[in-house]
Formats: structure tokens, sequence, C-alpha cells
């Protein structure tokens, strides 16, 4: 019995689906945290700073062991444009970054240490079913949430079962009060709470009607 605690603990063998329902359980909101009346707070992955952070000490590594025990080579150039690129990726996702949604104004915003530095509506963020086919052409599902200006963020791992993780994303969804795409482009799954606001000129060009696109 304790055995198999610990592999519940440490979420081993088990199914994503399985695990994203009971983390759902727990709280209504994950991988969203709430810290007031209607806000959530997302602390969005350092991915690419630790990526470009190893790929610029990799590179640098390589250089110095390369040229003290051998001779400069044409070779070498390659690494200085990697590690450079690496060094400008780690730079610019420093910091702690956190998404927040505001959702008595229905606006979201990311913040990176103190600052705020992009912000929208909620028409632009979303949950997503997302698939992906793997070596022997199985397709496998998983949920993320992403939108404009922000680091795509995998909120489960991979799953065949695409039904249960499609109905478990659609809860997430509707308890931030975000929109829901599914997989396919076209699909009677998806759910719109929110559409971009666009201005309609009238025939009186003194007056402009704002509108909901259809």
């Amino acid at each position: 019995m304790g055995f198999k605690k610990a592999l519940k603990t440490l979420e081993i063998l088990e199914k994503p689906e399985v695990i994203f329902n009971r983390r759902l359980h727990s709280n209504p909101y994950y991988p969203f945290e709430m810290v007031g009346q209607n806000k959530f707070v997302l602390t969005l992955s350092r991915r690419r700073f630790y990526i470009g952070t190893f790929m610029a000490v990799v590179s640098i590594v390589i250089l110095v062991t390369w040229g003290l025990a051998h001779k400069a080579s044409q070779y070498m150039l390659f690494l200085i444009p990697v590690g450079a690129v690496s060094a400008i990726m780690a730079w610019e996702n420093r910091g702690h970054r956190e998404c927040v949604l505001e959702g008595t104004r229905s606006q979201y915003k990311c913040v990176i240490g103190d600052h705020s530095v992009d912000t929208g509506n909620f028409h632009n963020v979303y949950i997503r079913l997302k698939a992906q086919k793997h070596g022997a052409g199985e397709m496998y599902y998983y949920v993320v949430f992403n939108g404009f200006h922000v680091t795509e963020q995998k909120i489960t791992s991979y799953s065949k079962n695409e039904k249960k993780l499609r109905v478990l994303a659609k809860r997430l969804a509707e308890n931030l009060n975000l929109n829901f795409f599914d997989v396919k482009a076209n699909s009677k799954d998806h759910v719109i709470r929110h559409r971009p606001v666009v201005e309609v000129p009238s025939l009186n060009n003194s007056e402009v009607n704002v509108a909901q696109p259809v």
C-alpha cells in the first residue's frame, strides 16, 4: 500500500487525464491560483531561459576547450552566433514571469518581476486541446493555455484519451471564463465566450458604432 501511495503522490504511471481531473477537483482553476475576487495568477514556464542559458554555457565551454586543445578553425565560428543567440534568448526570458487574469474586467496582463509588459482582453487568451502525431502514427492529445504575447503553457502531458481531456479542458475554460478551442479549426466543441469588439462606421461619418462580430 505504501508503494502504491508513493507512486500516486509522485504521479508515476498515472494517466494525464486522471492527474488533470484530480488537480481540478483540488483547484478548479488549475494551473492558475485564485489570489483575489475573480483574480487568477499563473506562474509562466521559464523553459526558454533555462534552454538559452544551457546552450550559451555549452557554446562557451566548447569554444574554450577547443581553442586550448586545437588550433582555431572555421568550424569554431559556428558556435559564436549559437552562443550569442542563446544568451539573448536567456536574457529576454529572465526574471519571474506571471500571467494575471482579471475576471471582473475580462482582461489579462503578463508581468515580469514587478513590471507589466503586455495587457489585453480575454478574447486574446484561451484554453485549447491540441494534438500531436507520434512515431507509430497515433495521435496524442494535451491541453494548453495560450494567447497573444503569451508563451504557450502545457497544462497536461500527452494522452490518447481525447474525449476525457476535452471535457476537462472545457471545464477549466468555464471556471476561468475563457474561450475554449478544440483540436480542429472547425469544431462544434469550440466555446466562444469573448469576441473582439470592432468599430463599424455608420453612414453618418461623424458616428462610429461598436459591435461584436458574429
